[in-house]
């Protein structure tokens, strides 16, 4: 300080404006502002003014930050999901459970799906008297797609549901992008050959950001295809310093069709953390089936958006755990904004108005845009698979609710015939194979819950052409009983190529010892199977 009021003693006025005209210039490079200096009066004053940020050419397309009333609907750009599957504005029906095998029911009832009051979307899992999850599941009404010479950027701050532990288990919330075919024809269950791409999902409250491409065809083993599917071609991050859980980030995804080397970038907090490129098949991949499932994600009408807390399913077991008598509903993801800009071909010459703009979604923030030589900060990988955890008991010594009960098919109490393997199936748990007409297994104390009508639902796999066809029946109590229900089988294309089958079963309730019988009228080996699933 000495030295600042030595260097101004004895100045005159033009050392001061020599001196002022360094701390201006300071300001202007470091903060963006300059100053204009007037004397009208014989007096000098400043006047600042800021310095508009470079325009770096995203405009935008779509944005909503969910500013409104507590406890009221998101804006009608947002199509729900209602029910246990997807249904097509053209009337065709996508499958059961959305094809993941999770278990909540979505609705639109505020209960589920309202804003708070304080500027976030927020999607809430509850559950009910009877055991009963549900939750919800929306859609943006509008479709975006990367013009050829461009790019286009998906983005939303999110803050996943607060809640880890045992009493996370099942929970699935996720950001994500599905190709507008998915939606007018979910009945041909061509997932995922116009692409699927998750910007975010974490599963069971682990402090995991996922971020995957699924794409070219669905399958196990070597039937995945060049997406190694059901698994996809992504890489799990970790959110720091702050968990996943612990507050809120911004995850965001470009498509990028500038160049011929066209690329797919995730961002977490504005660092990259996986990129794909159409040029650069990833390893296992043959070279010609990637581009051309690369091709597919260029066709038709482009992707929507999605929104889901999902309760359950595929990916919570195959991360180490699943819905439990002690998982704790009422926990929301709440969303501050979500936005998609373009820029290049395609791009607008000025933003679109969609909603009013948030201070933590600018109209025009700083691309993270990534360098062709910039790396990402995980190398990518797939997913982690683990054996799926015994479910806790309730912890108070009280009748826990209901919870729907997935049995591991390698976890039977006897059976006749029947050998075990390892799955290639998500999860890479055993299964049940080589079953040929009449083989059995039998299943002790499997509870079936309150009275009500159920469905059961099995992971099954065959590669047995046209000596593929049988059947599974489900008896109660004693090999010999009538069957409850039975579920017919048919070959899915190999033997690791996995498919769900469904079928009803008429109200039954309580404890069972649950009789799998394998019929066929043919002598090979026709089927094998993984899991299977009791839904309300």
């Amino acid at each position: 300080m000495k030295g600042i009021t030595a260097f101004f003693a004895d100045r005159d006025r033009y050392h001061y404006m020599i001196a002022l005209g360094l701390v201006f210039g300071l300001l202007a490079g470091v903060f963006g502002v300059w100053g204009v200096l007037s004397s009208d009066d014989g007096v000098l004053r400043l006047k600042f003014r800021t310095v508009a940020a470079p325009d770096d050419g995203w405009k935008v397309l779509f944005e909503d930050d969910f500013d409104g009333a507590e406890n009221t609907a998101p804006a009608d750009h947002w199509l729900p999901d209602l029910g246990h599957h997807t249904v097509s504005p053209l009337g065709g029906q996508g499958p059961m459970n959305f094809g993941t095998t999770e278990i909540a029911r979505m609705t639109d009832e505020r209960a589920n799906l309202a804003l708070d009051g304080g500027g976030n979307l927020a999607i809430t899992p509850r559950r009910g008297e009877t055991g009963e999850w549900t939750s919800a599941r929306i859609n943006s009404e509008q479709v975006f797609k990367a013009a050829d010479g461009g790019q286009v950027a998906f983005e939303a701050k999110i803050q996943m549901p607060q809640v880890t532990g045992e009493k996370a288990l099942g929970y699935w919330p996720a950001f994500w992008l599905l190709n507008q075919e998915q939606r007018l024809h979910p009945e041909a269950e061509n997932w995922p050959s116009g692409g699927e791409i998750d910007i975010v999902e974490t599963v069971n409250g682990i402090n995991l950001a996922h971020t995957t491409l699924h794409c070219g065809v669905k399958g196990g083993g070597d039937q995945g295809g060049p997406c190694n599917e059901h698994n996809g071609r992504g890489v799990s991050t970790e959110c720091a310093p702050v968990s996943c859980q612990g507050g809120p980030h911004v995850y965001r995804l470009e498509f990028d069709r500038r160049t011929d080397a066209e690329e797919l970038r995730w961002y977490l907090d504005g660092k990259l953390v996986h990129r794909l490129g159409r040029d650069e098949a990833p390893d296992g991949a043959d070279g010609d089936q990637w581009r051309q499932a690369w091709d597919n994600l260029n066709g038709g009408e482009g992707f929507f958006v999605i929104l889901n807390v999902a309760m359950g399913g595929d990916m919570p077991r195959g991360n180490g755990g699943d819905v439990s008598p002690a998982t704790e509903p009422g926990h929301p993801m709440l969303v501050d904004y979500v936005k998609v800009m373009a820029r290049g071909a395609g791009a607008p010459d000025e933003d679109v108005a969609t909603d009013d703009a948030d201070e933590d979604a600018p109209t025009t923030s700083p691309s993270p845009s990534a360098s062709p030589s910039e790396k990402p900060a995980d190398s990518p990988s797939d997913k982690p698979s683990h054996s799926p955890k015994p479910s806790p008991s309730a912890s108070d010594g009280s009748k826990a609710p209901w919870t729907p009960v997935l049995v591991q098919a390698e976890s039977y109490s006897d059976q006749s015939g029947v050998r075990t393997d390892l799955s290639q199936d998500i999860g890479g748990t055993e299964y049940i194979g080589w079953l040929a007409d009449g083989d059995w297994v039998r299943y002790d104390k499997v509870d079936f819950g309150p009275e009500g009508p159920k469905k059961l639902i099995a992971r099954v796999s065959s590669g047995g052409g046209d000596k593929a066809g049988g059947r599974i029946e489900i008896r109660l109590d004693s090999p010999d009983a009538a069957p409850l229900a039975t579920v017919p089988v048919s070959d899915t294309g190999g033997w690791e190529d996995w498919e769900d089958v469904t079928a009803s079963l008429p109200s039954t309730s309580g404890l069972h010892t649950v009789y799998l019988k394998f019929a066929s009228p043919q002598p090979e080996e026709f089927l094998n199977v993984n899991w299977f699933i009791l839904l309300p």
